[in-house]
């Protein structure tokens, strides 16, 4: 695969995206009516030009980023290799708004992605959607060996391994300095919000199984954030929402519909290895070997150049998400505060592993009552009226819960918990 290289500003953390037009805009007016033809035209909004003038002066690349550039010449090679990008990035796109006259936020190929670093395509040979990454390996050395590992099709069937599939590795003979990962597509882990506490604690057992998993192999994640925590959305989202505009339709003709995680429970993920590290115990470990980690708030000496053991930073970060992102924000979680606040000691050495994480948050569970578990998870300062209206839909929710069967804490089937992510790897 020939993967030429971008332009220096492909990388850069600085690209942002908007949906408006590059200075010279290519945003059609609305049309107008060429009386000598009889036919429908549209014009550009800036030099009310047509849209093929338009196209010889500037050319579709000036509506694309640098970033987007930089997928657009790889089209032709990742459709070689069985995977096609949007139509955005065909190499003799047109924009459909230059026709229909749309406001291009409204048009489906008027939409960039939205991460500089990871794009949607579609799989040729089952036409399931993929997402796909390219990979510094000068910056991020051990991303793809770890990633694979990890996330291998012999591994990806054991329900306590949370880290995200890797269903093909591409690289460039021209460009080895670049990889390209190919995974499933995800969505937020929070999206859509969840409902109940029990869909939280549920959350939360899967992200210390997850992290475990990553430990027990001598692995440290190093950047658990909400940015790389992530969802199948496949149970949840019965028609798959549109990659830029995660509330539409892939069409963008009309709103997405969503099920609840109660009663179609889903699988979350560890995504995002480019710090990660392969480690040896603590014990073994000298002390140029006890790496920081990156991605949290770490609280007093942990921001000195105190050295730290790198999976109790693990343990760190996953309390900082956990502090910041529930406890913070909702109410009803306050069973978790004791062992949160632990993970988020000072002092590395008095941090508890992932087992005793693990543990002591299975004796949380079954000290919780059922009603506990069924309630609303309710935003901190919601206003009373809101609250008395969401709270009256919710007991009417939970009720057809109850009637239909459906565990307070969401459960995947057995057969759900590895082998349709195993089967993702089937073309």
């Amino acid at each position: 695969m020939g993967l030429s290289r971008p332009s220096s500003r492909w990388n850069s953390s600085s690209e942002r995206y908007s949906h408006s037009p590059p200075p010279t805009s290519l945003t059609p007016s609305s049309p107008s009516f060429d009386s000598g033809s009889g036919n429908v035209t549209t014009t550009c909004r800036s030099c009310r030009a047509s849209p093929d003038v338009c196209e010889s002066s500037y050319g579709t690349s000036s509506l694309l980023s640098n970033v987007e550039t930089f997928w657009r010449t790889l089209y032709l090679d990742l459709l070689g290799h069985g995977y096609m990008l949007r139509p955005r990035y065909k190499p003799d796109w047109h924009p459909s708004w230059w026709q229909s006259g749309k406001d291009p936020k409204y048009c489906e190929d008027g939409l960039p992605p939205e991460h500089h670093a990871v794009i949607d395509a579609q799989r040729v040979s089952d036409g399931k959607t993929v997402a796909i990454k390219v990979v510094d390996k000068l910056v991020n050395p051990y991303e793809v060996e770890i990633a694979s590992s990890l996330g291998r099709k012999e591994l990806v069937h054991l329900p306590e391994n949370h880290c995200v599939p890797i269903l093909d590795v591409l690289s460039g003979p021209n460009d080895s300095d670049r990889a390209l990962l190919v995974m499933p597509f995800l969505a937020r882990y929070n999206h859509p919000p969840f409902e109940t506490v029990g869909e939280v604690v549920d959350f939360f057992h899967q992200l210390f199984e997850g992290v475990q998993y990553m430990h027990h192999n001598i692995v440290v994640h190093r950047d658990i954030t909400a940015l790389n925590i992530m969802m199948d959305p496949s149970p949840i989202w019965p028609e798959l929402f549109h990659p830029s505009a995660p509330w539409m339709s892939r069409d963008l003709k009309h709103k997405a519909k969503h099920r609840s995680r109660t009663s179609h429970p889903t699988k979350y993920y560890l995504t995002d290895f480019g710090v990660a590290r392969k480690c040896r115990p603590v014990n073994q470990q000298s002390l140029d070997e006890l790496l920081e980690g990156t991605g949290a708030v770490t609280p007093g000496s942990q921001q000195s150049s105190q050295l730290s053991d790198p999976f109790s930073v693990d343990v760190l970060q996953l309390g900082s998400f956990i502090f910041e992102r529930f406890l913070q924000v909702y109410e009803g979680l306050g069973f978790m505060e004791d062992l949160v606040f632990d993970m988020l000691n000072e002092e590395h050495c008095e941090r508890p592993t992932m087992e005793v994480v693990i543990s002591r948050f299975d004796g949380i569970l079954r000290g919780l009552a059922t009603s506990a578990l069924r309630k609303r998870l309710r935003p901190r300062g919601e206003r009373v009226s809101v609250k008395c209206f969401r709270d009256i839909q919710h007991a009417c929710r939970s009720a057809w819960y109850i009637v239909r069967g459906y565990p307070a804490i969401p459960t995947l089937a057995p057969e759900s918990k590895g082998k349709k992510m195993e089967r993702a790897f089937h073309s």
